[in-house]
């Protein structure tokens, strides 16, 4: 017997705040959400999203589980038709709205995956509207990636699928990756076959690396930093050449070792404006040397040096870098 108390539309309402809600299903049987969205007239970008590890869109609200629900309007309350009808799970109707002019960013592991998907249609607004999806807030996830927009109006900025209405010269998206279990990840692109007549590049913002997707598939994502940055660019050359001019050092720089404390490994990262010779080594607190991780000659550019002390000992120690008129030195901390 259903205890639920319907309104005079054979509804129940669940109260809602503005952004994100988590709602569970108030009847015994599934419920389609597909009948939800018409039932309030929300607009077709508004999806459900069910959590296992990553989010996923659901097609039904089962009993006993709880869905994520964006509330950007801060609409008061969500209406739940009761489904007089089977029991058995709808097909998701929600229309497909991403433009054939997309490209899509596959993150994934062993265990978990997460995308993003960016088009052009001449119809979509360069705010959000009705093409662009939001993506909940990655804190329970592992893996995951989203876009990030701080040029929307909206409060919230975070979104898995994104549309602009032309490239123009050229466009740029913010990308965030979170990589926390320690693993590698692999990040592969599709639809690159759409963008023949532009360039399309993937911009590392920690190392200013860049990744000539018309030429790379498919990258590595590192499991020592649980946050990156990256840009995606697509534009002319011309576009592309003046990212590259804004992002190169202009100065000599050691930076902190990440992470710190470590254990066993860490990165040492170090930058140099014009060619010239490197030299990074590892000391103990008493100036012994430990071990030479760099010394040689290195282009302008951003670089890594990984330091590995499973042979060590806990402790502080040193590291130094010496390139043109700059000698830099640092501590990190090993723990083990």
């Amino acid at each position: 017997v259903n205890t639920v108390p319907l309104l005079a539309d054979n509804t129940a309402a669940i109260d809602l705040h503005a952004g994100w809600n988590i709602i569970s299903n108030p009847f015994e049987k599934n419920v389609s959400f597909a009948d939800i969205r018409n039932a309030n007239g929300l607009a077709q970008n508004t999806v459900f999203y069910s959590f296992s590890g990553n989010f996923g869109e659901a097609a039904t609200m089962a009993p006993y589980e709880g869905y994520y629900f964006m509330n950007p309007d801060g609409r008061g309350s969500i209406s739940i038709p009761y489904p007089f009808g089977s029991n058995l799970p709808k097909e998701n109707t929600v229309p497909n709205l991403i433009s054939s002019q997309n490209l899509k960013l596959k993150l994934s592991s062993s265990d978990f995956s997460s995308e993003v998907t960016v088009g052009f249609d001449e119809t979509a607004k360069n705010d959000y509207d009705n093409m662009d999806y939001f993506a909940p807030p990655g804190n329970f996830e592992e893996l995951n990636i989203r876009l990030v927009n701080e040029n929307l109006s909206t409060s919230y900025k975070q979104l898995f699928i994104e549309h602009r209405s032309e490239i123009g010269d050229g466009q740029s998206f913010n990308v965030q990756i979170k990589n926390s279990n320690g693993k590698n990840a692999k990040l592969s692109v599709e639809g690159i076959e759409n963008f023949a007549e532009h360039e399309v590049y993937l911009v590392d913002e920690r190392l200013k690396k860049f990744y000539n997707l018309n030429e790379k598939n498919e990258i590595n994502i590192s499991g020592n930093y649980e946050n990156s940055e990256f840009k995606l660019l697509i534009g002319s050359q011309g576009f592309i050449n003046n990212y590259k001019v804004i992002s190169a050092p202009v100065e000599f720089a050691l930076h902190q070792n990440y992470p710190n404390p470590f254990n066993p490994v860490t990165l040492i990262r170090y930058q140099v404006p014009q060619k010239e010779h490197v030299s990074v080594k590892v000391y103990d607190i008493i100036g012994n040397l430990v071990k030479v991780l760099v010394d040689e000659t290195k282009d302008e550019g951003y670089y890594e040096a990984e330091f590995d002390g499973t042979s060590l000992s806990s402790g502080i120690y040193l590291y130094e870098f010496i390139s043109g008129p700059v000698r830099s030195i640092k501590k990190m901390t090993l723990i083990k």
